[in-house]
């Protein structure tokens, strides 16, 4: 016996670390773990009679008058997954359009955001919202600020309090307003919540004057407003975190408004010859806005149930088109768990010379729960005098358990089970003279 090889052989138990991805909007929160059926040598044992023991690779024994093949009763792997709902958090700001050529259209305008609010919170979103109201002048941009909170009765009697205003030229502040939306997300939206800015206005927009009697710059440029759309959202966790929706009125579908009726007037309040519409302008800051994310996932326009922009603005058309857009986030989540063998069998050139069997996996769950992890088939290969190479094949039936109903002794409600098949060969020599 003193030459015979003494091998510790059974691994300790493997640990999974879980590492979880960050709850992006409408994104994928799987947490996905590549984790491959477990090798031989991690799973079985070979014991000899003399307490020695091998891992299943090929060993040259002497002086053998067993084997008892040792297994795993459990390990400690994903089992599942399920499908849950996180609580979305949302940061939403309305830049509306408070000039006087939208004074036919802003009662269904207050009804529309009104109504989305309150859809919102029916449906669990953790919901902070911010008005901004335009006209020309950053000092009437300030004045009709409302910074997004949880407030609902504060931003419902601001919103009510606000009514369009007329002003001397044409068009209005709304890339402006816009961007004055995305500073104020800079610098007071909570971290983690998904921002969106809704745009709301009749006419093509320009970036602003200086003061209430100052002349508008009537840069209606989208530069500026590209600009700050991509520099915000470059620094999310997730670019598209942030999405930019509006909604104008289509020159198809127009019957009258003064500005815009047939021809759409330009910054220089010309008729421009090529249609230089809200419609088309808007489009130019989505086309710009996020270049690497799909248009669908940069926000882009609120569209009605003929896929039109929706124009007037109504409630039933802004929350049927926005709200399936903030909705809860879908999350796949793995559970973790066990599994644990309910059958084991021994093969040798395809004949069965052994078996345990356990009637219930709770007889492996309490080995696992023992500590030692370990089960066995006791004499399960008899020597019988024979030397040379015997091949053999250990298969175990396993059932895979959550850890909760680990937890609760709920032995057999098996997520999902699997037959594991583990080939070894041992070396059996005569025994020394």
């Amino acid at each position: 016996m003193n030459d015979v090889k003494k091998l510790a052989a059974l691994l300790a138990l493997v640990g999974i670390a879980v590492a979880c991805n960050a709850t992006g909007f409408k994104g994928s929160n799987r947490v996905v773990i590549t984790d491959p059926l477990p090798q031989a040598r991690d799973y079985t044992l070979v014991a000899m009679g003399m307490e020695e023991t091998s891992d299943g690779g090929g060993v040259e024994m002497s002086t053998i008058d067993r084997l008892k093949v040792v297994f795993q009763a459990g390990d400690r792997r994903i089992v599942g997954t399920d499908t849950t709902t996180v609580r979305q958090t949302v940061d939403l700001y309305f830049v509306l359009d408070t000039t006087g050529s939208m004074t036919e259209e802003m009662r269904a305008v207050k009804d529309g955001i009104t109504g989305l609010v309150a859809e919102l919170r029916r449906s669990g979103l953790d919901l902070h919202v911010g008005l901004i109201g335009f006209v020309d002048s950053f000092a009437s941009v300030e004045a009709r600020t409302f910074r997004t909170s949880n407030n609902y009765t504060g931003f419902k009697n601001f919103l009510s309090s606000i009514q369009p205003t007329n002003n001397d030229d044409y068009p209005e502040a709304s890339i402006y307003g816009a961007r004055r939306a995305i500073q104020l997300l800079k610098s007071g939206s909570r971290q983690g919540a998904f921002k969106a800015i809704v745009m709301i206005s009749d006419v093509v927009g320009h970036n602003g004057s200086q003061n209430s009697g100052g002349t508008p710059s009537r840069d209606c440029s989208v530069l500026a407003l590209v600009n700050e759309i991509n520099s915000y959202a470059a620094g999310l966790p997730r670019p598209d975190d942030f999405k930019f929706f509006y909604t104008v009125p289509d020159p198809a579908r127009l019957t009258f408004n003064e500005q815009n009726y047939g021809g759409f007037l330009n910054c220089e309040s010309q008729v421009d010859a090529n249609g230089y519409t809200a419609v088309r302008q808007m489009a130019e800051i989505v086309n710009q806005i996020l270049p690497s994310i799909n248009p669908p996932q940069r926000g882009g326009a609120l569209r009605d149930g003929a896929g039109n922009v929706a124009w007037p603005l109504t409630q039933n058309n802004l929350v049927s088109t926005l709200v399936p857009m903030l909705q809860d986030n879908p999350v796949v989540r793995d559970v973790l768990g066990s599994c644990l063998a309910s059958n084991a069998e021994v093969f040798e050139n395809g004949q069965k010379i052994a078996t345990w069997d356990a009637h219930s996996v709770a007889v492996a769950m309490k080995s696992l729960e023992g500590g030692d992890n370990t089960l066995n088939i006791t004499d399960a290969v008899p020597r019988n005098g024979k030397s040379g190479t015997r091949n053999l094949e250990l298969v175990i039936d396993r059932c895979c358990i959550s850890a909760e109903d680990l937890r609760a002794g709920r032995a057999d409600s098996c997520r999902s089970s699997y037959r594991q098949t583990i080939p070894f060969k041992v070396e059996l020599s005569a025994p020394k003279a």
